[in-house]
């Protein structure tokens, strides 16, 4: 499907507001919730939490793939903000933006989970590192939660990082905003003692693609609807510093909240 092309922001963002909170699963009626309140502010953490989720259009809920603890977590967030009547988009990594045609058929109830998965390979590859993407999917599909694919093809990113080039399509649906300050060598460190060093670079173009895509789709969203957004990514891409928090608040005055689950 076409894509809109985002450009960096041209002139100085007000100041954004991007939260930190960890929640206990137990917390979500909201309640409960290992989150601090501000300096001189007396609120109860279910307040603190409330409030947080209750303020934001972005709600990131970064996660290790395969522990269901960060499953458990977003399913509870997605229902229990569907279930206050608020408007809830649901954005996930793990399905890249040439597939959201199908999706719509899948959430539309046009097409079968089967359908669906065959036309995206879908359970061979998502579908296997945790059983909760289709559960998440089900869900959204029975209640009318609009889900939006975030991510940039595999084919474009496999590009990147072997240093081919893109054909113009491709090139679009990567948005060209501005390397984060300081990226490139958090990036060298977290990837301190992986084999192929000397790909490095291209090997974090491509990282970047996946989160410069993924901050594109959130907020070309967020410019065509109301009501709060919901992101399921990996914790490396949620880094406020250098992932995809830091290029929707470069570009963007949005209120956004990362919520970890309690230790």
């Amino acid at each position: 499907m076409p894509e809109t092309r985002l450009q960096p922001a041209s002139r100085k963002r007000k100041p954004h507001k991007l939260t930190l909170i960890c929640a206990a699963l137990a917390a979500l009626a909201f309640g409960g919730c290992a989150a601090q309140a501000p300096t001189g502010v007396s609120r109860s953490p279910e307040a603190v939490f409330e409030a947080s989720l209750s303020q934001a259009r972005v709600i990131y809920i970064p996660e290790e793939h395969n522990q269901a603890s960060y499953h458990r977590l977003q399913e509870q967030i997605i229902r229990s903000l569907h279930q206050r009547g608020e408007s809830v988009t649901v954005g996930m990594e793990m399905i890249d933006v040439t597939q959201q045609a199908d999706l719509d058929q899948y959430l539309e109830q046009e097409i079968s989970w089967n359908e669906f998965s065959r036309r995206t390979g879908f359970d061979r590859g998502w579908g296997k590192t945790s059983p909760a993407y289709k559960r998440i999917l089900a869900w959204c599909r029975k209640s009318g939660v609009p889900v939006i694919g975030l991510n940039a093809p595999q084919s474009v990113t496999r590009k990147l990082a072997r240093n081919q080039k893109l054909t113009p399509a491709e090139a679009l649906l990567i948005p060209s905003f501005p390397e984060p300050p300081g990226g490139f060598e958090k990036f060298k460190s977290a990837m301190a003692g992986h084999p192929g060093s000397g790909s490095l670079r291209r090997y974090y173009d491509a990282q970047r693609a996946w989160d410069a895509t993924m901050a594109g789709r959130i907020l070309a969203r967020l410019a065509d609807h109301e009501g709060t957004m919901v992101v399921l990514l990996g914790q490396f891409h949620a880094d406020p510093q250098t992932g995809v928090p830091w290029y929707v608040a470069n570009n963007s005055t949005v209120n956004q909240v990362i919520v970890h689950p309690a230790d």
